[in-house]
Order: C-alpha cells, then structure tokens, then sequence
C-alpha cells in the first residue's frame, strides 16, 4: 500500500502530464485493439465456407488480353464445369442507372450472380 502511495504522489501533482500519459495510453490500446479485430477478421480467422482451401479467384490480366469478362465468358465456365471448378461466383463493380424513366443518374454499385 506504501507504493501505491508513492506512485500515486507524483501523478497528483503533476495531472496534466498524467492526463496526457493516460490519454496517449488510452489511444494506443484502443488503436492496437481496431487493428488486432481488423487483422483477426480478415487474415486469421477461417472463411466460413466447408472447405476455403478450395477457393480461387479468377481475375483479368491485362498483358494477355483480359481486361472484362462478359456475361458470355462467365457462360461458358458454367457450361464447362468439371471436378475442378464445382460452382463458382461473379462480382463486379460497375455503374448503375437505377431509374426505370425520366433523368437518368448513375450510381456505383456491385452486379453478382451465382453460375
């Protein structure tokens, strides 16, 4: 208790420097806490899927050629399935016109489909 006593003495008279040290500490752990939780969500943890190990991602790649795969492409992958590929997911990021008449506005949106 004596040191708890003595420890306490010089934070009581200097409380700005202790609200700083406290404050500084305060951020840093809450900091460590997001990243920790953000890293823990996206790298650590498993996918919830029954066997992630057999996921790919199929992309483009400019230097053949590949720059946009067409609703045709992605037909063809569905007709042509095999072993190695059971089922597979598209998404995209493109520009939307979400209204049926009138002024035309584009929005930024995602297109899925399940093949």
């Amino acid at each position: 208790m004596h040191d708890l006593r003595l420890a306490i003495r010089p934070m009581r008279a200097t409380p700005v420097v202790t609200l700083v040290a406290v404050l500084s500490l305060a951020v840093g752990i809450g900091a460590n806490t997001a990243i920790f939780s953000l890293m823990n969500s996206l790298l650590l943890r498993a996918l919830p899927v029954k066997a992630p190990q057999q996921l790919a991602l199929v992309t483009d790649n400019p230097a053949q050629g590949i720059t946009a795969w067409t609703t045709p492409i992605w037909e063809q992958i569905r007709d042509r399935r095999t072993t190695h590929f059971g089922d597979a997911f598209v998404w995209s990021s493109t520009r939307f016109n979400p209204s049926r008449g009138g002024e035309t506005e584009f929005v930024e949106g995602l297109r899925y489909r399940s093949c």
